[in-house]
């Protein structure tokens, strides 16, 4: 792994544990091994960092789901997003990124901001193109609906101290389709 992928790595795990106000450079450095000027090295900013670490995040996320009209049955396509995320909070990586970072949206720079409001918006097109391709009734309607509902559900599991709050919240979700 490089420098500036475990920099990233250091700041996703920082930000989802405490969000993106109580990292510092510092601390990323420290956790990487490096001196903090050397973060600087690589992001000009922390702005610079966040949007980037964001970016990272939503092509991964996408990269697992893979095309949302391919020919997967619609429940496989939900039933891997709920997979993704149930894995991350088994990990103990907690919440979504970019849902700790929406928590924080009006306090974040542009950039960040910009960058998960991005996010949202590109795996709100994911599903409404999934359920499009399904042939549901109302897919942007439906796409922002799930979104929501995984949101919600992570934000309980993490809440209750309780991964298991997640599967129960999903439980109707997953035979809905």
């Amino acid at each position: 792994m490089d420098v500036r992928d475990a920099i990233l790595d250091s700041a996703e795990a920082r930000i989802r544990a405490g969000g993106f106000h109580a990292c510092s450079f510092r601390e990323i450095a420290s956790d990487v091994g490096i001196k903090s000027s050397s973060v600087h090295y690589h992001f000009a900013t922390k702005s610079e960092l966040g949007a980037e670490l964001v970016a990272r995040y939503q092509k991964r996320l996408l990269a697992m789901l893979g095309l949302p009209d391919d020919d997967r049955e619609l429940a496989a396509k939900i039933d891997l997003m709920r997979t993704i995320f149930l894995t991350a909070l088994k990990r103990g990586e907690g919440m979504c990124l970019c849902g700790i970072l929406a928590t924080e949206a009006r306090s974040l720079p542009p950039a960040v901001a910009g960058a998960a409001r991005g996010y949202f918006v590109a795996c709100n097109e994911w599903l409404a193109r999934a359920f499009g391709q399904a042939g549901v009734a109302e897919p942007k309607r439906r796409a922002m609906e799930v979104t929501a509902f995984f949101q919600g559900a992570m934000l309980q599991a993490v809440s209750l101290d309780d991964v298991n709050a997640f599967e129960k919240a999903v439980k109707e979700l997953r035979q809905s389709f």
